[in-house]
């Protein structure tokens, strides 16, 4: 039995089949997409309860939902309504080009994914610099947020229990710092 995110592709193991799903060119409920595309992969019932560590959402969700908003950006779908999407034209041209994958490099060629990437650029090298050490090239941007914020949390705790352990001491020497 497969077990944990293992069996969960990332968000851009999503794109294609995604994409193939809307080729029709009719609005789509994003709800029945997520379940034709967790039929797609196999996902178990088991894998579709996986959360983020957040516990707050479904992973498979979140990561349907960042493809959803990386074709989004690129033109290759458009939001009809809330959760409703259509394949566009330029969609239905990148389907005639039959890739392989849909990933960020192939969606970096579309001019508006690229105005995308670089207002994201900011924040992703702020949180660059707070340390994303053991990150995953498939996690999420929330994913990888929810690890800065465990890192985040557990340093303090650690400061924390430094200074229960050393409370003792460290009262000693201030007080000599202050006579």
């Amino acid at each position: 039995m497969r077990r944990g995110l293992i069996a969960i592709p990332g968000y851009k193991d999503f794109m294609l089949p995604l994409l193939e799903l809307l080729k029709d060119e009719k609005p789509h409920k994003m709800s029945d997409v997520r379940e034709k595309l967790a039929e797609y992969f196999n996902l178990s019932e088991e894998d579709k309860r996986v959360l983020l560590p957040s516990g707050k959402q479904k992973l498979y969700v979140n990561r349907i939902g960042w493809a959803t908003t990386y074709l989004n950006y690129a033109k290759l779908i458009e939001k009809i309504e809330r959760g409703v999407y259509k394949v566009t034209e330029r969609g239905l041209d990148v389907l005639k080009e039959k890739p392989p994958m849909i990933n960020v490099n192939y969606l970096v060629k579309f001019p508006e994914f690229r105005e995308f990437l670089n207002k994201s650029k900011e924040k992703a090298s702020e949180e660059e610099n707070k340390g994303t050490q053991g990150m995953s090239e498939t996690d999420t941007p929330i994913e990888t947020n929810e690890k800065v914020i465990v890192q985040e949390n557990w340093g303090k705790t650690r400061a924390r229990l430094y200074i229960e352990k050393n409370e003792g001491k460290m009262t000693e020497d201030l007080k000599k710092m202050g006579s």
